[in-house]
């Protein structure tokens, strides 16, 4: 039973378990949370607030909380001490440069940029996934859910930097791609288009969603874990990624509670470390660039129109509103908050896409791995969070560090990343099992799975006669998924409430 205690403007709520007590602070009258902390009876009292500076709640940035903890003054921020989140906040920063930097530096090789703008490219994709998180964080979902490149947007600018369509202005068209995109969600979120999206997606369809996106990432992550292709004249590296995710879950599953806190900073120091013992070099060009720039618009030049970027623009963005959606669904069963605006969520998610169109990068969405990071440390405060995101967000300043930190083994990068799907997948079926599914929605899940992980499955090359803008609809199997049983869910819960209604008329 939640037990809830009003103070001078704060409630807390909190779960009197004899050994583990789960506070969260909200401002009365209210339903979102400014902090949460998991208490162990054994070694701290309840919180309360009184007039004395010893025992009281402080507003620091709208979520800042102060308690006398075991017997001494402790000044704690959203739920944690300022030592541990900084230290938490580094844990943060270390896992959004390896869910970033990857994208941009791929996408800098199709492009052939020269190191001095590719470095350019990676440091504007740190400053607007940094400063997107931020601005989600404080006034969007205000939940730690970081930004990242979209894999739809990366397909799409891989597909035009491939030659399959547009010409030398490629970049610039994408550029206004990206404007367009983001204009139109910024629409959407004004006139309230987010609510009625929202109500579609039921715990089953975000269900659905977390699998098919563990599906789909599991191999080029596992691919990514073990450095593959291994070139015969080169040394096999991925024994360093192995590594990396065996420490991860070693930590997060041990005894040691700070450990478990720290278990993903900790599996990707040491992975690191013995890489570099081993031998192992990334390579200069990534390094190249200078130290500090600042990032004008445009980074290739002033946007031009291209019909097939702009419609293949817009067809993105409808389809990244149901990984907005999900993503937040996620969190909000981690931390088992009340429901987050959408709308806001959406308006600000907009806003950054339209900033990735002026800093000339690829287009950013909030992370569903976030949910899986955040289970798998036990990080849920929002102040790391914003922290490392503002250190991201610096980055873009100096594309020297950017560069730098880009040379991050690729097989450490992704562990990091490996080792945070595990949890992804146990929300998945967490959502599934408090779905209590009909027959007809357990049917239409299967289809939705089987179709999702059989275009997965299927080569890039396909549908070579069909239109672009269908090519791109269909080789991502987790968007034809999601839909498809977002419309069966759908359909079945109306024909459900049919009957309900058909049935009590006639009892009347």
């Amino acid at each position: 039973m939640i037990q809830a205690k009003h103070c001078a403007g704060w409630t807390v709520t909190y779960s009197p378990s004899p050994d583990v007590r789960i506070f969260r602070v909200y401002p009365t009258g209210t339903n979102l949370p400014v902090g949460s902390y998991q208490s162990f009876a054994r070694e701290s009292s309840l919180f309360r607030r009184e007039n004395s500076s010893r025992r009281s709640f402080s507003d620091f940035a709208g979520f800042a909380v102060s308690w006398k903890r075991r017997g001494r003054n402790e000044k704690v921020v959203g739920g944690i001490g300022i030592a541990g989140a900084a230290g938490r906040s580094v844990q943060w920063l270390i896992y959004l440069i390896a869910s970033v930097v990857p994208i941009p530096v791929v996408l800098a090789q199709a492009f052939h940029l020269d190191p001095g703008t590719a470095a350019g490219f990676i440091s504007r994709a740190c400053l607007v996934a940094g400063a997107a998180s931020l601005v989600q964080g404080l006034w969007g979902h205000r939940m730690p859910i970081n930004d990242g490149p979209a894999g739809l947007w990366f397909a799409v600018f891989f597909l035009f930097a491939s030659g399959a369509a547009g010409g030398s202005d490629v970049s610039r068209a994408l550029e206004m791609g990206l404007l367009a995109a983001g204009t139109f969600v910024v629409l959407l979120a004004v006139t309230g288009a987010f609510r009625i999206i929202r109500q579609w997606f039921t715990p089953a369809v975000t269900g659905c969603y977390l699998l098919l996106l563990a599906a789909q990432m599991a191999g080029p992550f596992f691919e990514g874990v073990l450095g593959l292709p291994v070139s015969p004249h080169t040394v096999w590296f991925g024994w360093g990624g192995v590594l990396t995710v065996a420490i991860i879950l070693a930590a997060s599953l041990g005894p040691v509670r700070w450990l478990r806190q720290y278990s993903v900073l900790v599996g990707m120091a040491i992975g690191w470390m013995a890489m570099a013992a081993a031998g192992y070099h990334s390579g200069d060009a990534a390094r190249t660039g200078a130290w500090f720039a600042w990032p004008g618009p445009f980074l290739f030049g002033p946007p031009v129109w291209n019909w097939s970027v702009v419609v293949n623009g817009l067809f993105v963005a409808i389809i990244l509103i149901s990984n907005l959606v999900a993503s937040v669904e996620a969190m909000e069963r981690i931390l088992q908050v009340p429901p987050a605006d959408m709308r806001r969520a959406g308006f600000w998610h907009g806003v950054t896409t339209v900033a990735a169109g002026v800093a000339g990068t690829v287009g950013m969405i909030p992370q569903s791995t976030a949910s899986g990071f955040v289970a798998l440390t036990g990080i849920r405060d929002r102040l790391p969070f914003l922290w490392g995101s503002a250190m991201l967000a610096a980055m873009g300043f100096f594309p020297g560090i950017a560069g730098w930190l880009a040379a991050m083994p690729r097989e450490v990068g992704y562990g990091v990343m490996f080792a945070s799907f595990t949890q992804l997948i146990l929300v998945g079926l967490d959502a599934m099992r408090q779905a209590h599914l009909g027959p007809g929605q357990r049917q239409g899940l299967g289809l939705a799975l089987l179709l999702g992980l059989g275009l997965t499955a299927l080569p890039s090359g396909a549908f070579p006669a069909l239109p672009q803008v269908v090519r791109v609809f269909l080789s991502n199997g987790l968007v034809v998924g999601t839909l498809v049983y977002l419309v069966w869910d759908g359909m079945y819960r109306w024909m459900a409430s049919r009957r309900t209604k058909g049935a009590l008329g006639r009892e009347r």
